[in-house]
């Protein structure tokens, strides 16, 4: 973002209706903001050009291992109940954790559905 830019930014920021504003545009999903706004957004096109990145905080992690801990776990038991030999049961093991590690730790797509399922289950009448 150029110091131009930042500047219009800082003014388009300080006032608490377009703050406002902007939080309901980012709630509903909406990326159309005023032109020379946050993260190159096109107000004539409404697209949103730059990268978004979730950082998740210890408690989603702590959940993410959890829930890979009782997965990996199950499929070990699966893995042990199938008639292959020796070697070839711990091969396919280690094909499965590795294939369900990589779509816990690095998949957000995955992992944005995990959380969802959690909270479909918390929300849950009892």
């Amino acid at each position: 973002m150029t110091e131009l830019g930042r500047a219009e930014f800082r003014e388009w920021r300080t006032d608490s209706r377009q703050i406002g504003a902007y939080r309901w545009l980012v709630a509903s999903g909406i990326s159309s903001l005023p032109r020379g706004g946050v993260g190159g957004t096109d107000s004539v096109s409404g697209s949103f050009r730059g990268n978004a990145r979730v950082r998740r905080g210890d408690e989603s992690w702590a959940y993410i291992y959890v829930a890979l801990g009782f997965a990996l776990s199950i499929e070990g038991t699966i893995v042990q109940m199938l008639f292959f030999e020796r070697p070839w049961n711990a091969v396919l093991y280690l094909a499965l954790m590795v294939g369900t590690v990589r779509l816990f730790v690095f998949s957000g797509q995955f992992q944005d559905w995990l959380f969802g399922l959690k909270e479909r289950v918390e929300n849950m009448p009892r």
